[in-house]
């Protein structure tokens, strides 16, 4: 998950669901948008189980009021990288590649890891799907 500014460029908070067992309580207005990419379960069942509870529990902490995006991998990845197929490593290349190129700020001790340059890219497609008036989940 990373926290992107109003200008839709600078990261401003960072944190992964591997690092947590439990959602963060985040500080989320009712008119914030939220992008969620929608889960694709592969060969790694218990990653995938675990990566579902934690993305529910998340998504039932939030208010009412948000606007929730569940893009799958290759919607946000058509639209922000300009290409939807990709292998899973040339598509986390392509998003550093993205993120340091377009990107006005990291947060302190972050670099442009491929977690975080793809929660990066998801929140460009959220910025960007607010201003085209992209239906929410």
């Amino acid at each position: 998950m990373v926290a992107v500014g109003d200008d839709g460029l600078t990261v401003s908070a960072y944190l992964s669901w591997r690092d947590l067992d439990h959602p963060p309580a985040l500080a989320v207005l009712d008119e914030d948008i939220i992008a969620v990419e929608a889960q694709y379960v592969g060969p790694g069942a218990h990653a995938s189980l675990r990566l579902a509870e934690w993305t529910g529990a998340l998504l039932a902490s939030l208010p009412p009021g948000c606007r929730i995006l569940r893009p799958l991998a290759t919607t946000w990845r058509a639209r922000v990288l300009r290409r939807a197929r990709m292998g899973r490593k040339e598509a986390k290349r392509a998003a550093i590649a993205a993120c340091v190129a377009h990107s006005s700020g990291l947060p302190a001790g972050v670099s442009a890891l491929p977690d975080v340059a793809e929660a990066w890219c998801m929140a460009r497609y959220a910025w960007g799907a607010e201003r085209a008036g992209v239906a929410s989940w």
